[in-house]
């Protein structure tokens, strides 16, 4: 029982404590590169950028801090990396809920030295089965569909 309240102890400071955090932030990689760091876009939490979006598109939802030289966001989890006009816009993807068809987590590195840097997006294999067990006995809501998005990768189609 204990464990539960904590949880839902937990469940309940969330917002408080995401209310609280900045919907964007930028950060020097090194003295020469910014990165802006954003959620969904700088203007939405929740608005959809796929990485098939055009390069104006692209320009215009998320690199509108003209003084960064990297944008990365999450929110869709589709890990990519693009190149626009000499900057960079990736995604993140996700560690837990994947949408790329690859049931695997995912993560960026941005490593930077001086005026150069390099962005990857890595995958790491984990146990799916011991997650699917977790939410079971946590009686998660929706486990079916959940489950499902854990097992493919990727949402329903």
């Amino acid at each position: 029982m204990a464990e539960y309240n904590l949880y839902m102890e937990s469940k309940l400071k969330l917002p408080i404590i995401l209310r609280n955090l900045p919907s964007e932030v930028t950060v020097d990689l090194t003295d020469k590169i910014k990165v802006h760091c954003f959620h969904a876009t700088p203007e939405s939490l929740f608005e959809v950028v796929k990485p098939t979006e055009s390069d104006k598109s692209l320009e215009e939802k998320l690199m509108q801090n003209q003084e960064a030289d990297i944008y990365l966001y999450g929110h869709i989890h589709l890990p990519y990396v693009r190149y626009i006009n000499g900057k960079c816009v990736a995604n993140l993807g996700s560690v837990g809920l994947p949408f790329d068809g690859l049931n695997h987590a995912s993560y960026l590195m941005a490593e930077g030295d001086k005026e150069q840097f390099n962005i990857g997006i890595q995958r790491v294999q984990y146990d799916i089965e011991k997650v699917k067990k977790q939410l079971e006995e946590k009686d998660y809501p929706n486990l079916e569909f959940l489950t499902g998005v854990i097992e493919r990768g990727s949402l329903p189609q």
